[in-house]
């Protein structure tokens, strides 16, 4: 492998956490959780696996947005994808079940959610999924195991308590573009530090 491939490996993330628990999995792919034994079992019941939706850039499945409003969107998932053409970008709107954790069922829809006819399974390792609840008008941020060492659960948290914010204050429209203009700038910042640290790589390879 290249120098540029064997630092990539090692960017890998850590091991997902359990959304239920929280802590970290032993294993990627798991039918539950060692520790307190979470499992989407309670979720395919619900949503049969056989009856998912394939994973488009955005779905509205609460009808809040306009035709012009999801162009706006798709818009700016093509000019982030343009400078990062690696990544993936979706976003889906739906009302959640009471009872259901939306970061459970990002989670769930992410692994198992078909992908669209153009893309590959790989392309799951690079997207970045934000779900959102219209009932309750909060989200969640859901990344593939390549795209989530680009930003960290703290940048995260802040992009879906901002996003939060503005949906209670305004429209779904206005909120999403201000996630991807914050998500773009995130991209940026990491682009630099994934810089300086593939020259240390690279100086401590020497």
């Amino acid at each position: 492998m290249s120098l540029r491939e064997i630092y990539a490996d090692l960017l890998i993330g850590e091991l997902p956490r359990c959304p239920e628990c929280s802590k970290i999995l032993q294993d990627r792919c798991i039918s539950e959780c060692d520790y307190c034994g979470f499992s989407f079992s309670y979720l395919e019941k619900i949503l049969p696996v056989d009856g998912l939706p394939e994973l488009r850039s955005v779905m509205d499945f609460s009808d809040m947005l306009s035709p012009e409003s999801i162009a706006l969107i798709e818009k700016q998932q093509q000019a982030i994808c343009k400078t990062y053409p690696q990544f993936n970008l979706k976003v889906c709107l739906l009302p959640l079940q009471k009872g259901i954790k939306i970061q459970e069922m990002g989670l769930w829809m992410l692994n198992y959610c078909p992908i669209a006819e153009h893309e590959y399974e790989v392309d799951k390792m690079w997207t970045i999924y934000l779900l959102i609840d219209t009932l309750t008008k909060k989200c969640s941020i859901t990344s593939g195991y390549q795209a989530e060492v680009f930003f960290s659960d703290d940048e995260a948290w802040k992009l879906v308590s901002l996003l939060n914010s503005r949906m209670r204050k305004g429209d779904y429209a206005d909120a999403i573009c201000s996630y991807y203009d914050e998500l773009a700038d995130v991209l940026d910042r990491s682009k630099y530090q994934d810089r300086m640290q593939f020259k240390r790589f690279k100086k401590n390879r020497k």
